[in-house]
């Protein structure tokens, strides 16, 4: 009669092991996978709190209504309640930590978040090719109003950069809208979406 085989005690410490390092390489994936799935979510969230601003400077005129020249918050506006800002560069310099909405009521979630803006002039040959930049010797933004402005809009979490937005505004462009003011109305079956 043939004896059974029974384990010993190294292949029990041997299975063991593998089995051990197995699961150890599992749960650092699933950890890695939920890091990953937690940075774009957040990456996301600060594209979207980053739009939401912006919005609310592009809505602006590119020049202080009331005509008086400064770049910045002007003396009649509260540069700590941007419901007074009236132009572009109003926005210059804000910083809110946590994001809040126009009226500064504190979006939810957003504890550790924190929105800046920059606007500066942008010069004409920022607009050519980097060549020719670099061959003109043009360094930073000029001081004097050049009819085009770059908002930045840069959201950061936890001191890290999330989300960075640009956008170009020019004296060009027409004024937007008062909200008194209604939009042209789309007829069906007369162009439109």
């Amino acid at each position: 009669m043939k004896a059974g085989r029974a384990l010993t005690l190294v292949e029990v410490v041997m299975s063991t092991l593998v089995v051990s390092v197995t699961l150890v390489a599992a749960l650092h994936a699933v950890g890695g996978a939920r890091l990953a799935q937690q940075t774009s979510d957040d990456r996301a969230r600060a594209m979207t709190v980053a739009e939401g601003l912006m919005n609310e400077v592009l809505q602006c005129a590119y020049d202080d209504p009331d005509g008086t020249g400064v770049f910045g918050p002007d003396p009649d506006e509260d540069a700590d309640r941007r419901v007074t800002f009236d132009d572009v560069d109003d926005y210059d310099q804000w910083t809110e930590s946590p994001p809040a909405d126009r009226a500064g009521a504190a979006l939810p979630g957003l504890d550790g978040w924190e929105r800046r803006v920059r606007v500066v002039y942008v010069a004409r040959a920022a607009l050519l090719p980097a060549s020719i930049v670099l061959a003109t010797g043009s360094s930073g933004p000029p001081a004097e109003d050049t009819g085009l402005k770059r908002i930045r809009v840069t959201v950061l979490r936890d001191g890290r950069t999330m989300a960075v937005l640009d956008a170009l505004r020019s004296s060009a462009a027409p004024q937007p809208l008062a909200a008194t003011d209604s939009a042209p109305e789309l007829v069906a079956g007369l162009g439109g979406n």
